[in-house]
């Protein structure tokens, strides 16, 4: 499959977000937009850490097992709405590199 395609399958997966290295969201599916309750203005850049109310040692032992792990890993990991409401959400998780430039795809389970 090439590359072009590949983005386009994973650009139009339901429940799909994309962050940079820097955990900046560069993408995020309607369906998880409305889930947060941010607009596409709101959250693309928005530092991933701000949706998720765990401690930074916890996210930063998360970002080391997903650059550790070739499939990607599968965690449970508490969030916050733009209202404030705290759930948990399923993700699998992994890193990829396209252009030199090193990004983190997560997909709802």
């Amino acid at each position: 499959m090439e590359l072009k395609e590949r983005a386009k399958q994973i650009v139009e997966t339901p429940d799909m977000i994309v962050s940079g290295i820097d955990w900046s969201i560069q993408w995020l599916s309607s369906n998880l937009r409305k889930k947060f309750g941010y607009t596409d203005s709101e959250i693309i850049g928005m530092n991933t850490l701000h949706l998720h109310p765990g401690e930074i040692d916890e996210a930063l032992e998360i970002n080391r097992e997903i650059h550790e792990s070739k499939k990607g890993i599968l965690i449970h990991i508490p969030i916050k709405t733009k209202k404030g409401r705290k759930s948990h959400i399923n993700l699998k998780i992994r890193h990829f590199d396209y252009n030199k430039e090193h990004f983190m795809v997560g997909k709802l389970i």
